[in-house]
């Protein structure tokens, strides 16, 4: 989706479970109660972008996003003392869908975590209330959640789920697992990135010469299935997959998706089903050109006919592996 949207975050409303506060950087929330000012410093902490004063603003456009979400919030934190009391980083894993932070605190540590609310939620056992105290995540809040983050996402929304919990201060756990289980959930913060004003004809181009467009994305389903129609790819009723049960095993699972000839939304995919999907297309004898910016997507690139990488915001090695960079 990022290839079919102008990859401009702004921040629409933050959620948790007292109540949702919109994001309105022309009118600052005043007062926000303390799951919101929580919710916010995570989004502040599990963070490497940098938002100056002047409104100008460094780093990935999600999470440009999430601090300009805190500051309206009325959190802020400036980069160095962030980086200060930061003790340990753990990168985002496109196979968890995580990030996660590990900053010192007062008396304790604090992990601070984001990403996909269905990797996020399963991993917490308790939630943080208006007035800051923690209570035991109980199966209807959680189902209460997962409702909202669909409602969110069937509007063509990026969600992003925010999470915490104390540690004793000192070395961050031996194993990544271990650190990013039993946390408190913050709450949500939903996005907006519009498509590109150009998409809708490049679409209908393609359509015209007989390209087959395929959708492959870390997406919620929801929100790729939104964007998806937005543009006309996939039809007013967008045919859209949870790739994310997707591991090595599920090639013949790919190759019958695929072969009916729809327009299909890969959504939460990886690497590998990036992957697999150019080997089932190319195995059902089609003329593959596959887009890509990141490391991960070389293999991809490489397999397809067409590798195409993106000039601008791509990686060294994925332009190394195209065909072709745009």
């Amino acid at each position: 989706t990022g290839t079919l949207t102008e990859n401009r975050m702004s921040p629409i409303a933050a959620w948790t479970l007292t109540g949702e506060a919109g994001l309105d950087a022309e009118r600052p929330a005043t007062c926000p109660d303390v799951s919101l000012a929580a919710l916010g410093e995570a989004a502040t902490a599990c963070n490497n972008a940098h938002l100056e004063s002047d409104g100008h603003s460094t780093g990935d456009p999600t999470e440009v996003a999430l601090l300009t979400a805190a500051r309206t919030l009325g959190v802020q934190l400036d980069a160095v003392s962030r980086e200060r009391g930061r003790i340990h980083q753990y990168n985002f894993d496109p196979q968890r869908k995580l990030m996660s932070t590990l900053d010192a605190g007062e008396d304790h540590d604090w992990l601070h975590t984001k990403g996909a609310p269905e990797s996020v939620l399963p991993r917490c056992t308790s939630a943080v209330l208006a007035d800051g105290e923690e209570c035991p995540l109980e199966p209807a809040e959680r189902e209460r959640v997962t409702r909202q983050v669909e409602s969110f996402a069937g509007q063509g929304l990026r969600v992003l789920a925010l999470a915490r919990r104390s540690l004793p201060s000192g070395t961050p756990p031996a194993q990544r697992e271990d650190a990013e289980s039993h946390l408190c959930f913050l709450g949500l913060v939903t996005m907006r990135d519009p498509p590109r004003a150009e998409v809708i004809d490049a679409v209908a181009r393609c359509h015209g010469a007989g390209i087959r467009i395929v959708l492959i994305t870390g997406d919620h389903p929801l929100t790729a299935a939104a964007i998806a129609r937005q543009v006309g790819i996939g039809g007013e009723y967008p045919l859209a997959v949870n790739a994310q049960a997707f591991d090595h095993t599920h090639e013949q699972e790919v190759k019958d998706i695929l072969a009916d000839g729809r327009e299909v939304i890969f959504a939460r995919a990886s690497p590998e089903t990036k992957l697999q999907i150019a080997e089932a297309l190319r195995g059902q004898g089609h003329v593959v050109a596959m887009t890509g910016d990141g490391v991960n997507d070389a293999p991809a690139l490489r397999r397809a006919d067409i590798g195409v990488a993106m000039g601008r915001s791509g990686t060294d090695v994925a332009r190394e592996a195209s065909t072709m960079v745009l």
